[in-house]
């Protein structure tokens, strides 16, 4: 449901935006749609007629990110992921050695994900990144990491093994 503007910064674009509505939509055609896709907050009583009348779209949230994978080498500690949304959105990981910072936003913004510098394991390892908006719609980030390359050969004798 559309609700009423509170914040400063509102456009036409943003309402179309909030709205799902083409870059053309009219104000009466965006007007119509919040009537459409839910109607208006029933808490607010003043007008309904004008561009003053937007905020976040109540209803289904949106979220997308971009990436939506992202491959960690060695001593590679972070990256950014840009979110793009019609309502507020929080940022959750699922494994001790990924970290994301904020973990929430709104509308438009980013976040950082970093890992631990060095994977002690041979083995790459992975983990996901999952944004939340408000209302339910996810969005996902897988996040993987090499492994610690070993090898080597048994040194000044000449009669190691090679380990990999």
């Amino acid at each position: 449901m559309a609700v009423p503007n509170t914040s400063s910064g509102w456009s036409l674009v943003t309402v179309r935006i909030q709205l799902g509505q083409p870059t053309t939509t009219s104000l009466a055609a965006c007007i119509a749609a919040g009537n459409s896709q839910g109607g208006w907050d029933p808490a607010y009583s003043g007008s309904k007629n004008s561009l003053l009348n937007f905020r976040n779209y109540g209803g289904a949230g949106t979220v997308s990110v971009s990436p939506t994978s992202i491959s960690f080498g060695q001593g590679t500690p972070s990256s950014n992921v840009d979110v793009m949304s019609n309502t507020t959105w929080t940022v959750t990981d699922n494994m001790t050695w990924i970290t994301v910072s904020p973990t929430d936003g709104s509308d438009f913004g980013n976040f950082t994900v970093a890992v631990n510098s060095t994977n002690p394991s041979s083995f790459s390892r992975s983990g996901t990144v999952t944004v939340t908006a408000l209302g339910g719609q996810t969005a996902t980030i897988s996040v993987s990491q090499v492994g610690t390359t070993t090898g080597g050969g048994g040194g000044g004798g000449g009669g190691g093994k090679a380990y990999y």
